[in-house]
């Protein structure tokens, strides 16, 4: 008897991971895409890619510039003043 006996509707492929042949309802698709053997090849994608993305931080709405510096001369401000 032969390794792979005849399958109707069933077509022989290469595993794309470890390069050994096998009916095409063995395989199953990656998440990159690549065709690999249910056997020991499949890795499931790791969940920390599935996480979404940082939040853009939002701005800050009716903001006012800061004001000028505003520097007291020498000799402007008197004891009184205070």
């Amino acid at each position: 008897m032969t390794r792979f006996p005849y399958r109707a509707g069933d077509c022989l492929a290469i595993c794309d991971r470890c390069g050994c042949r096998f009916y095409l309802s063995e395989l199953s698709e990656q998440y990159d895409g690549l065709m690999v053997c249910n056997t020991g090849c499949f890795d499931e994608q790791h969940p920390q890619e599935l996480a979404p993305p940082p939040r853009v931080q939002q701005p800050i709405m009716n903001t006012r510039p800061e004001p000028a510096d505003n520097f007291i001369e020498e000799m402007s401000v008197s004891r009184d003043d205070l």
